[in-house]
């Protein structure tokens, strides 16, 4: 029998594991001088080894300098040939294997990263594209920050950076993390060696967006977790989602310009549903489509994010960090993640059937109704989004 977490794993392509970090590393901000240091271990490592051969067509000249391949890294050099007196521009990480700065994987989490360097900003508050995490005044009226890029609860990337006055203007060195389904793919260290400069008003520029981004709390992030049993179950106030108020629910409120259709149940109620191009609504109402009541709503377009900010398109393991999860016994073809099959509050993941994966989680809400978040997967991937009461 397997557990909740092992599916998780492997439905994740063998996550790596987080690795422990002291409170002391996780609350220094990034340095010049860390990076620095790091890519010089980098180097001293690259000296004692063989390149990888380039592959056809590619030029080892790039504009961040001279490339050099290697099993554990990318590295890129002023001198055309990798001596100890060459200087390191660039660092690129990318493929599987050991960890390397602050104990960092690929295929760590957005959050596992986070909690590497200082984060002020525990729910990523911001606006829907990026979230400041620090900001940090250095020495000589440099400053220090990491921000997080971001399409709502999808991060793209998160930066990194150390602006290190030099001559007229500022070194930037800077280390960013780039992901793909909320999992790391690749970290670039640039601006080690002095060629990543700008101007003074370019960093007066770039900490005016730092400062107004600080205080914007337009949009947070969902908590995610890889420990379900941090996390709360479905409940009343993720029906709360996208501007809409689920429960109360009226035609009226709701965007566009829907298609409508009346429909008699011939057991003297109606229904009424409502078909626009992002979302489908049906109410219960009477013969002329008054008094509506929300039966369920469908979202059919990723631009709408729905309870715990799930959109078409998230893979299954970012859905299942945002609910609740225990480490149950399953028969690898269904699962209880939480609760029991016939209590409420419960969740549920159906592995294999004729629909694909499906996930289910139910609460009771005011008036002892009964809601359902209803999940479904093609190839991993949530293709049908659908909260209903039951």
């Amino acid at each position: 029998m397997k557990k909740t977490l092992a599916i998780l794993l492997a439905l994740t392509l063998c996550l790596a594991a987080a690795v422990s970090v002291s409170a002391e590393d996780a609350a220094e901000p990034l340095t010049a001088e860390e990076l620095t240091a790091w890519t010089e271990t980098l180097k001293a490592r690259a000296l004692d080894a063989e390149p990888l051969e380039m592959g056809e067509g590619e030029d080892p000249q790039t504009e961040k300098g001279f490339l050099f391949n290697y099993d554990f890294a990318a590295l890129y050099a002023d001198t055309a040939e990798l001596t100890a007196d060459s200087r390191i521009n660039a660092a690129q990480i990318s493929g599987d294997g050991e960890s390397f700065l602050r104990d960092l994987a690929i295929d760590m989490t957005p959050w596992d990263v986070i909690a590497r360097f200082p984060n002020d900003n525990p729910h990523l508050a911001g606006d829907r594209e990026d979230a400041l995490l620090y900001l940090r005044d250095t020495e000589g009226g440099g400053f220090a920050f990491g921000r997080v890029f971001r399409d709502g609860q999808r991060i793209a990337a998160i930066e990194y950076a150390d602006l290190v006055p030099e001559g007229e203007g500022f070194r930037a060195a800077s280390l960013t993390f780039y992901f793909s389904d909320s999992l790391l793919i690749q970290a670039l260290a640039a601006g080690m060696a002095g060629e990543d400069v700008v101007s003074r008003e370019e960093a007066n520029e770039l900490r005016a967006t730092l400062n107004a981004l600080e205080v914007m709390d337009e949009y947070a992030a969902v908590k995610s977790s890889r420990n379900g049993l941090e996390l709360d179950a479905f409940c009343e106030a993720d029906l709360f989602f996208s501007g809409l108020d689920f429960l109360n629910m009226k035609p009226e409120d709701l965007p566009g310009e829907p298609e409508r259709d009346l429909f008699d149940n011939e057991d003297g109620t109606w229904l009424l549903t409502l078909d626009e191009e992002a979302w489908e609504a049906v109410f219960q109402c009477d013969k002329n489509g008054d008094s509506a009541t929300i039966v369920s709503f469908m979202i059919k377009d990723d631009s709408i994010e729905g309870p715990r900010a799930v959109r078409l398109g998230d893979q299954f393991h970012e859905v299942l960090q945002r609910f609740r999860f225990e480490e149950n016994e399953t028969d690898g073809i269904s699962e209880v993640l939480y609760g029991t099959e016939n209590t409420v509050p419960r969740g549920t993941v159906l592995y294999v059937g004729d629909d694909g994966m499906t996930m289910r989680y139910v609460c009771e809400v005011s008036g002892g109704r009964q809601v359902e978040l209803l999940l479904r997967y093609t190839q991993n991937e949530l293709s049908e989004i659908i909260i209903h009461v039951i």
